[in-house]
């Protein structure tokens, strides 16, 4: 049984191992498919288990995780396993019509100006969520200070490049705070 299961694309795993290793740190447990699936065991039947024995997903969402369709699965799959959803977004670019009939209304975090430094507001929430006590955070930096940095930055919108309205979409959790 996993806490968290990270949805991820291939380019973005090593943000998903970062995660991972933050979240660890706070004993909660965590499934990246890059590391946690057997050689034994079949790709897709490995992810819907992990996803069918995880108490929430973490979708880590950039513009390579909104034009994978294998993305469309794992979300579906923990939609149909009553699993919450957390997107961590990495991107601006408006949600594909299929993620956005289902992450409209998820919470979010939002990590486009900053990855590493929203990871505090993302254990946060996934304490919220799973019902668990929060700790005084540190910053992934501090925790992190033996692992390689990471080199994965998230891209500056452009002008053209506006958060999607959504509608009935959730605020992110800095926004939820900040009407506190």
């Amino acid at each position: 049984m996993y806490d968290v299961f990270l949805s991820c694309t291939s380019t973005d795993v090593k943000i998903a191992e970062r995660l991972s290793d933050y979240l660890e740190y706070y004993n909660i447990t965590t499934f990246v498919a890059n590391s946690d699936i057997p050689e034994d065991v079949p790709w897709a039947q490995g992810i819907a288990e992990a996803i069918r024995n995880s108490r929430m997903m973490i979708a880590i969402y950039s513009e390579d995780y909104n034009s994978g369709t294998w993305m469309d699965g794992e979300l579906q799959t923990a939609v149909e396993a009553g699993i919450p959803i957390l997107t961590f977004r990495l991107s601006n670019v408006p949600y594909g019509e299929t993620k956005a009939d289902i992450l409209k209304s998820t919470l979010y975090v939002d990590a486009t100006d900053d990855i590493e430094g929203k990871f505090i507001a993302l254990y946060e929430e996934v304490c919220n969520l799973l019902g668990m006590p929060i700790e005084l955070a540190q910053p992934a930096s501090e925790i992190l200070a033996d692992k390689e940095p990471l080199k994965v930055t998230a891209p500056a919108p452009s002008k053209k490049e506006e958060k999607p309205a959504q509608k009935d979409e959730k605020p992110s959790v800095e926004m939820q705070q900040e009407k506190a």
